[in-house]
């Protein structure tokens, strides 16, 4: 028999599941529920094992920190955060390495899948085994959501409805009673009666977000603590409450929690764990991670946990380790595996990721990229012919009259670089004149090799990607998005595969995700991106006034909904958006001229100052910050209490 820790010590009075494991269970395995029933905060019954393999190599310490597919076992008000529809799949090798072969695994799949805005609902199938002799398993559905309104939007709601269902194999020791030491030649009455017991339960768990970086949680399990006794007898699920705190930054994930429950002895068991993830990523090869735990608590336990984790576009694969110290000998410990899959769009914490990524990739090549952006104009007297062939659209002889050139002025490398660029676009659209189509993507496609030839690298590749995002099926198309990227060293912004719209259509999407999380300086970022290639388009301007409203910029929000205004052809939807220009007006404390002007040269003066600031406002959205003061203060020297004047000025300082 495996050693079990001296301090163990057996109650008086032994549950009818308790005598099943030392009649019919391997004596290692004995070992090990005596472990589970004695020495450790947790009993045998439904033992809290976790799921999948994040949560165990972190010590199941995520009460606090899910945002995945992990709140459907750990705290089911954590759905409220999953943004997409997630897939995982575990199994556990449990307590390897015991003397007499015995084996205690563990399988479960999960799936969770939103149901709109922060709201989300999860299932759960859980399976623990014993040497084919006992088994647990566990059925859940989960849900859960977020209430907007002021006191609790700061809050996250779930529970979780769980069939629970044990049982065990009967075999020939069930006709030969014990009577603690020796056979009796009887039958058991336990053995030989019902081998399986089946019970409803029930979960509930709260998170609060105390600030972006830290959320506390708590969540009570077993909350109806059903009787799953095999003879008729008393043997309930004990009821576990977990509460803890995380601080979440982008790449590293910090945990505190503590557990409590009621032990075998009728006492509180409290245990206490700490854990770390950190991710180390990386935007072409995936991201890889490394966890880690410590435990403690009453009656000697003690736990340490580690695992891995690497995570490529959609798939994801984890391993944890779990070791307890000073309680079962002789074992290598419990493993567990993971394969999750994700669907859609990567969610708005991985494109930020995304986005970090991309300016640190920037700032580390920058003396590369700096080099391949020395290239010769096309307005060079020596390069007329090419500039020629080029503007006819003739990218084949354009590339062959350069190559002579470039022979002619070697060593200059710009004309090395600029000859680069015109391979490139010859070896793709040899030929490509300027009124060959009129379709838009092909007019896209134009412009962006235009800022190519020219140097325009961000402008290039914006202009390739949306000719890319309306044309998804030209396989060289896509190919030479890819042969551009690389040779400007800058990264489109491209729309995922599994998307169904264009680059436009994707920006909206991203930008209402954005929204509803209240994040609106990222929105606008979102919107701006689509009025360069639509400038007058409605939806983005309506939308980018609702956003600076909210960010209480009534002057840029009024801006843009008279622009908004100035296009609209609907009639109603006119006296929708006048309704918000007059409220507007009223925030920044100015009506429309002459309303509250005298007749005559005052009159004058506020239809000048209007549109004074039109011009300012103009300024300022195109990053003029200078200009646009200047105008300001022009418009105060006119009206020194313009209140709308005074608020643009005072932005523009504390930008600076």
């Amino acid at each position: 028999m495996e050693k079990i820790g001296q301090k163990m010590k057996r109650p008086k009075r032994i549950k009818s599941c308790n005598r099943l494991f030392l009649r019919v269970i391997p004596v290692g395995a004995v070992a090990v529920f005596a472990f589970f029933l004695f020495t450790s905060t947790l009993l045998a019954l439904f033992e809290d094992l976790g799921i999948g393999a994040k949560g165990p190599s972190m010590g199941n310490a995520l009460v606090a920190a899910v945002n995945d597919i992990n709140a459907v076992h750990y705290n089911p008000a954590g759905l409220a955060k999953v943004e997409r529809s997630e897939i995982t799949a575990s199994h556990g090798l449990l307590f390897t390495g015991l003397s007499d072969g015995s084996d205690i695994g563990s399988s479960n799949i999960a799936f969770a899948y939103p149901l709109g805005k922060e709201k989300a609902f999860g299932i759960l199938y859980n399976r623990l085994s014993l040497s084919g002799l006992y088994s647990e398993s566990t059925i859940q559905v989960s849900y859960g959501r977020r209430f907007r309104q002021n006191l609790l939007s700061n809050f996250l709601f779930g529970g979780s409805l769980k069939y629970l269902n044990h049982s065990f194999t009967k075999t020939d020791e069930a006709y030969d009673a014990m009577d603690g030491i020796n056979a009796t030649n009887e039958i058991d009455p336990v053995l030989v009666g019902d081998n399986s017991k089946s019970a409803f339960d029930l979960d509930l768990g709260v998170l609060w977000e105390i600030s972006k970086k830290y959320t506390f949680g708590i969540a009570v399990k077993n909350l109806m603590q059903p009787n799953m006794s095999f003879s008729g007898g008393n043997d309930p699920v004990s009821m576990k409450v977990r509460a803890g705190l995380s601080h979440k930054s982008l790449w590293m994930l910090l945990c505190a929690q503590a557990n409590f429950e009621k032990a075998p002895s009728g006492n509180i068991d409290k245990s206490f764990t700490l854990a770390v993830e950190r991710i180390f990523p990386s935007l072409r090869k995936g991201n890889f991670g490394a966890r880690s735990s410590l435990s403690f608590g009453d009656r000697d336990f003690k736990q340490i946990t580690a695992g891995i984790s690497y995570k490529l576009n959609k798939i994801g694969l984890d391993y944890g380790f779990v070791m307890p110290i000073g309680t079962v000998k002789a074992i290598t410990g419990n493993h567990r595996f993971a394969l999750s899959y994700y669907f859609g769009g990567p969610t708005v914490e991985e494109q930020y990721a995304a986005e970090v990524l991309e300016q640190f990739k920037k700032l580390k090549e920058k003396s590369d990229y700096e080099s391949t952006r020395n290239i010769a104009s096309l307005d060079d007297k020596r390069l007329k012919e090419v500039q020629n062939k080029v503007k006819e659209g003739d990218f084949r002889q354009a590339n062959l009259l350069i190559m002579e050139k470039a022979k002619e002025l070697l060593p200059d490398s710009s004309v090395l670089n600029l000859a680069k660029r015109i391979a490139l676009v010859a070896r793709f659209y040899p030929v490509l004149g300027p009124n060959q189509s009129q379709k838009t993507w092909e007019k896209h496609l134009r412009k962006g090799i235009g800022h190519l030839l020219r140097g325009n690298d961000s402008k290039a590749i914006k202009e390739i990607n949306f000719a890319q995002s309306l044309n998804q099926e030209d396989m060289a198309l896509n190919t030479f998005l890819d042969k551009a990227e690389e040779l400007t060293h800058v990264k489109a912004d491209r729309v995922p595969g599994d998307f169904k719209g264009g680059y436009v259509e994707y920006l909206f999407y991203e930008s209402d995700m954005l929204y509803n999380q209240k994040k609106y300086k990222d929105a606008v970022r979102k919107l701006h991106k689509i009025l360069e290639f639509e400038p007058s388009n409605l939806t983005a301007l309506k939308k980018l006034g609702s956003c600076h409203y909210l960010m209480e910029n009534y002057s840029l929000a009024l801006s843009y909904w008279d622009k908004a205004f100035r296009l609209e052809t609907n009639s109603r939807e006119r006296k929708s958006l006048m309704a918000v220009i007059k409220q507007a007006k009223k925030k920044t404390g100015s009506w429309e001229s002459g309303v509250l002007q005298e007749k005559g040269k005052k009159v004058y003066d506020a239809a000048k100052i209007e549109k004074l600031y039109r011009l300012g406002a103009d300024l300022y959205l195109k990053g003029e910050y200078g200009k646009a003061a200047d105008i300001f203060r022009k418009i105060l020297t006119l009206d020194p209490q313009n209140g709308r004047a005074k608020k643009a000025l005072e932005r523009i300082l504390r930008l600076r």
